[in-house]
């Protein structure tokens, strides 16, 4: 156990259960999750403890908390640049982040396409390219991944972790192979929640391909989604929703969108919707699929106060099916039990 879990208590029912979400991930392709508890209740504390087993397991775990002001939920280049910044890669000797994930990801093609690092040639990106764009199922990342000098390539990277400034138009001409503004758009947009959950469910398959088990994602504090308006929880959903649908959904069905949303883009070998017309593509480049044809190895945990009786999670059923994981309410036999544990140790650093 993590040094995170000696101090837990009243965890017997529920660690298993985040266990369980775990090897769904690994085995199944995907999972998602809320934690619901009241104000004190341990939310935050049982992710940092699923963050840790998710860690020690071999994931990629990313995180946020939703917040009023920086990380509003509406805003899904928000979320995705925070999610993208404290990525952390398990036993990885790269980093963290946008750069981690990069240089591992360099590492891994390095091995397998030897000629595509040291001769530089588009012929070899473009093999590259194609391999990646059948693993990922993620266009847009496949491409960006390609070049082998991406790792000195700052812009590039800039548009992996959606850094503010960045001249999208310019920093996708720098990519060793052609580019049209469907490859990477300009991130900005509030309605743009298709990218960035496309890119997050290719980022759970590159995860297998870089000897992880899948990708977890992290969201605190989700009872902001309540104090959204219908129109910002549209915009909230199209990232959020995606993610759930994209974690969720059964092989066989994760069909996305009609070919006439796609007719800028390459990738559009999508025809009809298996998810609920709530999910609704952004105008961008003529939009993006939700997540990746196959699963995706993404497993969603959200914890959250519900706020009276509507709370929100029946809402998100229309994205995908959701466990609901229920913490035990704090109690003096708890408080004992943490003392217990705690005494020991302050006696031992203290030499009491």
């Amino acid at each position: 156990a993590g040094m995170i879990e000696r101090f837990s208590i009243g965890t017997e029912q529920t660690v298993p259960l985040l266990d369980r979400m775990l090897d769904s991930v690994h085995l199944d392709g995907g999972n998602a999750c809320v934690i619901r508890g009241a104000y004190g209740q341990g939310k935050t504390f049982s992710l940092e403890v699923l963050k840790e087993r998710a860690l020690n397991a071999g994931y990629l775990v990313a995180s946020t908390e939703i917040d009023a002001y920086e990380n509003k939920i509406e805003k899904p280049h928000h979320i995705y640049r925070a999610l993208m910044s404290s990525l952390q890669i398990p036993a990885s000797q790269v980093g963290g982040g946008a750069a981690g994930l990069v240089a591992r990801t360099v590492e891994y093609l390095r091995e397998k396409f030897p000629a595509w690092y040291h001769s530089g040639s588009a012929e070899q990106a473009e093999l590259v390219h194609q391999h990646l764009l059948k693993e990922t199922q993620c266009g847009p990342l496949a491409w960006l991944l390609s070049d082998p000098s991406i790792s000195e390539k700052a812009s590039l990277i800039g548009l992996l972790a959606c850094e503010p400034g960045i001249q999208v138009g310019q920093a996708r001409r720098t990519h060793l192979l052609p580019s049209q503004p469907w490859h990477w758009p300009a991130f900005s947009a509030g309605t743009q929640g298709d990218f960035a959950s496309y890119v997050l469910c290719g980022l759970g398959r590159l995860s297998r391909l870089l000897d992880s088990r899948g990708l977890l994602i992290l969201l605190d504090e989700m009872e902001k989604w309540q104090a959204l308006d219908w129109k910002a929880q549209c915009r909230a959903g199209n990232m959020f929703g995606g993610l759930i649908w994209g974690a969720t959904a059964e092989a066989g069905h994760r069909t996305c969108s009609s070919r006439e949303r796609f007719h800028r883009s390459p990738y559009n070998i999508w025809e009809g919707c298996h998810h609920d017309k709530v999910l609704e593509h952004s105008g961008r480049c003529g939009g993006y699929p939700f997540t990746t044809a196959d699963r995706c190895f993404l497993g969603v945990a959200v914890a959250m106060t519900p706020r009276g009786t509507d709370s929100p999670e029946a809402d998100w059923d229309h994205y995908g099916v959701l466990e609901v994981i229920d913490l035990p309410s704090f109690n003096v036999g708890l408080l004992k039990d943490y003392v217990n544990r705690l005494v020991p140790l302050y006696q031992q650093a203290y030499s009491l």
